[in-house]
Order: C-alpha cells, then sequence, then structure tokens
C-alpha cells in the first residue's frame, strides 16, 4: 500500500490530509462513533466498518466538506434510531424489505421495490432503493437523510439522492418492465418510491446530486452515462444555486396545457399510476416500520438559494 502512495503523489496527499484531519478531530469523531453505535443497537445500521470512517473520504457529493460529510452521517443514523424505534423493525431498513410488488402472469415475471443498506455504491448514500425484476436488478437510487442546512438549503429534513445506476446488460428487462408497469421505467418508479419514502417519513424536499457533484465524478467520471441534470429536470425539479435539485413529493407537475395534445391522454395515465403506486408505498412503509401518518411541512419557498458558506473541498 505505501508503495502504491509513493507512486501517486496526488493520493499521498489526500491521504495524509484525511489522517490529519481525523488526529485533529478525535472527540468530534468519538461523538460521530457513539451515533453510530447507537444506530447499530437501534438495527438501521450494519456492522460494515466502512461506515466508521465514511465521512473521510469523496462521499455524497464533490461539493461537500469533510466536517459536512460527518454530521450529514451522523444526522441520517441518528435520524432512523429516533424514528424507527422497535429494534426489530430498524432490521428490516438494514437487511431489506419490499415496499412495493407486482407480478406479472404473461410475463411470469415478478417486480419489486426494496429498500436496505447501501450495497452497490455506499460511497453515495446510506441507504437504497432497488427496482428487481425476479433476481436481477434492474435499476437501484443510493440516497441519505440529512438537514437541509448541512448542504446550505433552507429546507428542514430532506432525502438527498446520490446516485442512480442502471442494471448491467438489460436493456432488454428494462424494457419489457416499463411495459408491464405503464410505460414508467424502472429509475421513474424509484424516484416514485423515494417520494413516497419521504411523505410516509414524514419529510418534505427531496434533493438530488447534479451531473457535476455527484460522488464518483472524481474517480469515475468516464464510467457515469446518466445524465443526472436531465434526469431531475425531467422530474420538475427546481435547480438551486449551489448546484442542487429540489423536488417537492406533493407538488403539482407540468401542466396538461404544456403537454402535446397527442400525449395528454398517455401522460395522464401514467401520473394516476404513480399515484396509485404513491400511496401504496406509502402505506407499506408505515406498516413495516411502525410509523404515524405524518403531513410533511413544505413552509420554507422553494427558491434557488445562494450557499452560506463553502463546501467544496
Amino acid at each position: 500500500m505505501l508503495a502504491r502512495l509513493l507512486n501517486s503523489p496526488r493520493k499521498l496527499v489526500k491521504r495524509t490530509r484525511q489522517l490529519l484531519h481525523f488526529v485533529s478531530h478525535r472527540a468530534e469523531h468519538a461523538e460521530y462513533l457513539h451515533v453510530i453505535r447507537m444506530a447499530r443497537q437501534a438495527g438501521v445500521a450494519s456492522d460494515d466498518k466502512l461506515i466508521d470512517l465514511k465521512y473521510l473520504g469523496v462521499y455524497l457529493s464533490e461539493f461537500m466538506n469533510t466536517e459536512a460529510r460527518r454530521q450529514i452521517l451522523m444526522h441520517h443514523y441518528g435520524f432512523l434510531t429516533r424514528k424507527i424505534t422497535d429494534p426489530r423493525l430498524g432490521a428490516r431498513w438494514t437487511t431489506g424489505a419490499t415496499l412495493w410488488e407486482r407480478r406479472d402472469e404473461a410475463l411470469g415475471h415478478a417486480f419489486n421495490i426494496v429498500v436496505e443498506q447501501s450495497a452497490l455504491s455506499p460511497m453515495e448514500g446510506e441507504s437504497q432503493l432497488r427496482f428487481t425484476m425476479g433476481d436481477l436488478t434492474l435499476c437501484t437510487l443510493t440516497f441519505s437523510f440529512l438537514r437541509g442546512r448541512d448542504i446550505n438549503l433552507p429546507h428542514g429534513e430532506v432525502i438527498f439522492i446520490g446516485g442512480v445506476q442502471g442494471g448491467v446488460d438489460c436493456r432488454e428487462q428494462i424494457r419489457m418492465a416499463a411495459k408491464s408497469n405503464g410505460e414508467i421505467v424502472p429509475n421513474a418508479m424509484l424516484l416514485v418510491a423515494s417520494k413516497a419514502l419521504a411523505q410516509a417519513m414524514g419529510i418534505g424536499y427531496i434533493v438530488g446530486v447534479s451531473s457535476d457533484g455527484q460522488a464518483a465524478m472524481g474517480y469515475a467520471g468516464e464510467k457515469i452515462s446518466l445524465n443526472y441534470d436531465a434526469m431531475w429536470q425531467e422530474a420538475g425539479a427546481i435547480h438551486t444555486d449551489n448546484g442542487y435539485f429540489v423536488v417537492v413529493p406533493g407538488a403539482l407537475e407540468k401542466p396538461l396545457d404544456a403537454i402535446r395534445s397527442k400525449h395528454r391522454t398517455r401522460t395522464l395515465r401514467k401520473r394516476q399510476l404513480k399515484t396509485e403506486i404513491n400511496a401504496e408505498i406509502q402505506k407499506r412503509v408505515r406498516e413495516l416500520f411502525g410509523l404515524q401518518d405524518e403531513s410533511p411541512w413544505n413552509n420554507h419557498p422553494i427558491a434557488s438559494t445562494t450557499p452560506t458558506q463553502p463546501l467544496r473541498q
């Protein structure tokens, strides 16, 4: 390992910076580990040791510094510990729970949306939503819970989506899934699920990472094929001045008169189906995790905002 570091000055500088931060913030790290221990006891955090030092790396977004990442991780696990008070129910969040399922008898396949501890891209968030067709994963959405103020946005509790990845070599299966589910593609289904999750947990906003801010951009940018900016614009998100996209789960969608007349019937049909799926997932989330029916607050205006402090490292 030392030889690799010496052969890469950039990595050596990075590791040195991480070590210096760790040594100079031991009290803060002890506080962080206490929150993680409590989350593990509550069943909402796995025993993965990566979590213990994750905030020192490029986590969640390129637009965040080390302290912001530590605060975000603490809040995510603290939020789940407070929200899901029964450890038996908390364990469902970590090991995986089915939020939505549908079987297409004609195809002979079952479609599912599962929430679980992040595994595919753990540096893009602590939890993931996964759309499956049988045993095949067609799309994964990775997210964390955080406070809007942690990313300099005037919105209380938010779901931050750090990454969306399609499955490998499954284009035909994705097409089949969309056809079977009212022309709603798997990544759009996961956005519906994230909105339902936010509403069920009393969260008013969803924040999405931009293409430039995506955590993997610095070390694997050439492998990222999804245009995050276009995806969020399609979802009706508002682009803020500090590089994020904000979605209000219950907000009105594009007016019908702004949609081509020949597409309106199909659009209405898809919207109705999304509404039904949203309600089904909200109900399931509350049942699975013992939550009360909460209405997310939406008191803050959705508007472009300017950071009050620099977030880049």
